[in-house]
């Protein structure tokens, strides 16, 4: 690509040179293309091909991801125009417009992908997309001066997931996904930081709280900018095997920021199925919980060579040196449990062990928490609360409330920029019928035959509109209003120090601006 890229510049330097990437596609590969070639390339092309069968928000989420990759430089992200793979007909107009809206809330550029033969059989939605780009008109000057809000950042790490997962690199991945939807649902500020640039202190430096979700391949120079980073004052969320590895790949039989996170490795705890026993309900890390032991592990959906997703179950030994212990490993009653067929059920809980499954640590200026399990893959594997609230409780506990905080259902998506004069609020509504219908239960094939399709998958078809959104903003703020509403001001509340602005009704998607004093 740099060779293309200087012969192309060598004849005309204005001519652009673009990259089309599949960030959700190719087990990701292409991320680390992008991230290597960030200097040689003008504008990456994110083709969300996949974003029928992956959840609302899919589209910000890679526009996201290829941000970090490109050192943040400008993403064009598409919208099929088709349904699935149905490229001669359409997908549903709410679809398409809420599909590129996804890359506006992003700070993408929205395209939208057409195919000859549906735009020739079936160009009636064309029109869909005409409403989003007269928004764009508007909101683009807003978007060209701001920067999103900065409050946590998940780092993604292509070696972690070619080296330490390249036999099941949707593993790790899991683990990343799971700790951005959990925070997203909850609309709490999110970015994500690429491995490379986890290199930088500069970046780090940036955020409240950096997540380290299975990180497991961290270079020499990432260790100390991570312990530099937390001895600032900075604070981090790291889980299972982070940090075991270098960059390349080489197991380094301890964690490498064991003094971050207040412990050294021991070894693994090798069970299909374990629990977190939590030994102070007090905490504001278990704030909501209201179970004394949470289930660690899954059963597979292959169900081909074993009963339980790979190492799913599995927790890391970690001898405490300085860290304070939250939560211990729970032991499973057996292999699996008797209470569904074949084995897929979770065995019990029998007993507590001594083996830490959360520590909290203090570390210069800063503090960590640590968890033994790879709890964000299972938020993204099961969507169970209990995940999500410790998810979002261990990254709230470290960094505090962030300034600009939404009150919404978790099905709405919250963007949130900012700059000296103005914070800017997307609020895109995914409040949609059920899109997808019917999910296998494996190779088991139980009952047989099966009782109808499995891989069947809806688009939006219809959006059901909220009412009361809170926009909670901790400074003084003198006026806000809806550019896309003709400039609709909005009532501004002072309350307990700080301002409430509400929006009392939401229907596809809204804009607000909120200027400061």
């Amino acid at each position: 690509l740099k060779e293309v890229f200087n012969i192309i510049k060598s004849r005309n330097k204005n001519v652009m040179f673009m990259y089309n990437s599949h960030p959700g596609g190719w087990a990701g590969r292409t991320n680390r293309i992008v991230e290597l070639c960030r200097k040689f390339i003008d504008v990456v092309f994110a083709e969300c091909s996949e974003a029928d069968h992956q959840p609302p928000g899919f589209i910000t989420e890679m526009v996201k991801l290829t941000k970090a990759m490109f050192g943040d430089k400008p993403v064009a992200a598409s919208r099929n125009y088709f349904h699935m793979y149905r490229t001669v007909s359409s997908t549903t107009p709410l679809a398409i417009r809420q599909g590129l809206r996804e890359s506006i809330i992003a700070g993408g550029i929205p395209w939208l992908l057409v195919f000859s033969s549906s735009y020739f059989q079936e160009p009636a939605n064309l029109d869909a997309a005409r409403k989003v780009f007269e928004e764009y008109d508007t909101v683009e000057s807003y978007m060209r001066r701001s920067k999103p809000y900065m409050y946590a950042a998940i780092v993604v790490s292509n070696e972690t997931r070619d080296f330490y997962g390249r036999h099941h690199p949707e593993h790790y991945v899991d683990e990343v996904r799971g700790f951005y939807y959990a925070l997203t649902h909850a609309h709490y500020p999110v970015s994500f930081i690429s491995g490379r640039d986890l290199e930088d202190i500069k970046t780090l430096r940036r955020y409240r709280v950096i997540v380290l979700a299975n990180t497991a391949c961290i270079s020499e120079r990432a260790v100390e900018n991570i312990r530099d980073y937390v001895a600032d004052g900075g604070c981090i969320v790291a889980t299972y095997a982070v940090a075991t590895r270098d960059n390349e790949g080489t197991q380094k039989y301890n964690v490498t920021i064991g003094d971050v996170i207040g412990g050294e490795l021991v070894g693994v705890f090798r069970q299909n199925w374990s629990y977190m026993v939590i030994r102070d309900p007090s905490h504001p890390l278990f704030s909501g919980i209201k179970e004394s032991t949470i289930l660690i592990g899954d059963m597979s959906y292959e169900f081909y060579h074993e009963r339980v997703s790979p190492a799913l179950g599995w927790q890391l030994i970690i001898r405490p040196t300085t860290g304070r212990v939250l939560a211990e490993i729970g032991i499973a009653g057996g292999l699996w449990g008797y209470e569904y067929t074949l084995g897929r059920s979770p065995p019990p809980f029998v007993g507590e062990t001594e083996i830490p499954a959360v520590i909290e640590n203090k570390y210069g200026s800063g503090a960590s928490i640590y968890f033994s399990c790879q709890i964000g893959r299972h938020y993204w594997r099961t969507g169970l609360p209990e995940y999500s609230r410790i998810i979002v409780n261990s990254v709230r506990y470290l960094a505090g409330e962030p300034n600009v905080k939404v009150e919404a259902p978790e099905t709405v998506s919250v963007e949130i920029y900012e700059n000296d004069h103005e914070i800017l609020v997307h609020l895109l509504n995914h409040t949609y019928n059920q899109r997808i219908m019917a999910i296998g239960v494996g190779r088991a094939r139980q009952p047989l035959p099966a009782y109808s399709t499995a891989e069947s998958v809806h688009p939006p078809r219809t959006v059901v509109p909220v009412n009361e959104i809170k926009i909670w903003v901790s400074e003084s703020v003198k006026r806000a209003y809806l550019p896309l509403k003709d400039g609709r001001t909005l009532k501004i509340e002072n309350m307990e120090g700080r301002a409430l602005i509400r929006l009392e009704s939401l229907d596809e998607y809204e804009f607000v601006v909120i200027e400061k004093e």
